[in-house]
């Protein structure tokens, strides 16, 4: 993934395309369809489920926007509690660090 991100952010988020027009991935689900049908990104989406670990505890989230030419970032590392068939507990999400820029 690493070494494919810029190919992947063009699929995901073509550059041509103004901010407010761009599509909005609302799962998981969407973003692997989306990686499936380009040339370029084609069976990423079956090597990430190798990759990456389903039910983790702790998340380092990172996010960048911009509206109206103003960029935003937020970066959080945060942790869960899960029950034993893998469901986040209520209440049990613990931030551990928060950056906003």
């Amino acid at each position: 993934y690493v070494d494919q991100a810029q190919e992947i952010g063009g699929v995901l988020v073509p550059a041509k395309l103004p901010f407010d027009s761009r599509e909005e991935y609302k799962n998981k689900s969407d973003i692997s369809r989306k990686l499936e049908s380009s040339p370029t990104t084609q069976g990423l989406p079956v090597v990430a489920d190798e990759f990456f670990l389903y039910f983790s505890r702790w998340y380092d989230i990172r996010l960048k926007a911009e509206v109206d030419g103003v960029q935003a970032e937020v970066r959080a590392v945060v942790s869960v509690e899960r029950e034993e068939d893998g469901m986040v507990k209520p209440n049990s999400l613990t931030i551990h660090e928060f950056t906003l820029r």
